[in-house]
């Protein structure tokens, strides 16, 4: 399955970033050009899939799909072969869980609502069958307090509480495929049962580990997805979804120039109050046009030169920014190519993502 979402990755960044930015976009760094090309390439669901994936283990696989002539490089952009095409098809066929994948979404929640849910389940099953002394499946110390809160507040009636959760989660299972399902549920632990690891779970199935992490992932974003579409039908489950913060996933320095905007100073008074120049400050506002889901351009962009730069966009699918202005008017300038851009991309893959599902 990674190398189904290797080779797709490589099919859309196709001569226009190096074999770097995959591993960039797949990791999840956490900058500007990264989250940028997720949107322009189409790419969001892939973003931060794989936070724990290492450069020299990212590099063997890569340079396995060289050698295996499903993928060329050249002049370090990448180009995906006929007989890579091949391989990228049957894979998309095979794998309905990449579907599911909202990297860029569920960035900030996934991780939390998962790791919350099985320390419920783990805690309220020994709880209910008296046993008050385990040890717990999660280590981080936020995840630990938030559940014993959870307890404590409602743990006059936590038996229902458990039970309503146990039917939710049931009915999200029931609408994943039986092999799926079955790798979400081996990691849950219970009263006298121990949840398998993801190394088990990799050598009893005989997938690689990312394969396996790549299963939870999606379907934790699946579960995310549904609950979010039906919250009175999974009222108990969407309790253990964070307060998620869009902005969490701008750069430090775009943030505080995002929280100045906020607080209504305009870009050039802000470029002079944190002494930056006003291309960084432009750079900082692109930035939230990619980030943020609501983000208004039109104080940047008049409705007219929004429209003339989205025709030529509609027209050509390059991304390169000097062959799309010479295409237009000598006033429009690249920070307004940029945020139409941002906005125009982020539109057309939330389209893709309703005809997914």
């Amino acid at each position: 399955m990674f190398q189904t979402i290797m080779l797709d990755t490589a099919a859309k960044l196709e001569g226009e970033r190096s074999p770097s930015a995959m591993y960039y976009l797949l990791s999840g760094k956490r900058s500007s050009q990264t989250i940028q090309d997720s949107v322009l390439f189409q790419l969001d669901s892939y973003f931060g899939i794989l936070p724990g994936l290492s450069q020299p283990v990212f590099e063997q696989m890569f340079y396995q799909l060289v050698r295996d002539q499903q993928i060329i490089v050249n002049q370090n952009s990448m180009f995906v072969t006929d007989s890579g095409r091949v391989q990228l098809a049957e894979g998309i066929s095979q794998y309905k869980q990449l579907s599911m994948l909202q990297g860029l979404n569920y960035h900030e929640t996934a991780k939390t609502f998962w790791l919350r849910l099985l320390l419920f389940i783990q805690t309220v099953s020994n709880i209910l069958k008296g046993e008050q002394r385990f040890l717990p499946i999660v280590e981080e110390a936020n995840i630990i307090r938030w559940v014993k809160s959870f307890y404590v507040k409602h743990r006059n009636h936590i038996d229902a509480i458990f039970h309503e959760m146990y039917e939710e989660t049931k009915q999200l299972l029931s609408g994943l495929d039986h092999h799926h399902a079955e790798i979400m549920v081996s990691r849950m632990n219970g009263y006298r049962h121990v949840g398998k690891s993801k190394e088990q779970l990799a050598y009893e199935l005989g997938k690689s580990i990312y394969d396996i992490e790549i299963y939870i992932l999606s379907g934790i974003h699946y579960f995310l997805k549904a609950i979010e579409k039906e919250q009175e039908r999974y009222k108990r489950l969407q309790q253990f979804i964070p307060e998620q913060h869009a902005e969490g996933l701008l750069t430090r320095s775009a943030r505080k120039t995002w929280e100045l905007l906020n607080n209504g100073m305009k870009a050039t008074d802000i470029a002079k109050r944190r002494r930056l120049r006003i291309g960084t400050v432009h750079d900082h506002i692109v930035e939230m046009a990619f980030v943020l889901r609501e983000f208004d351009i039109s104080p940047y962009v008049s409705k007219g030169d929004m429209n003339a730069i989205s025709d030529v966009l509609q027209t050509d699918s390059t991304k390169r920014l000097k062959q799309i202005k010479q295409q237009l008017p000598d006033h429009i300038s690249y920070f307004q190519i940029r945020l139409v851009m941002a906005k125009y991309y982020k539109q057309a893959n939330q389209i893709e993502e309703m005809a997914d599902g």
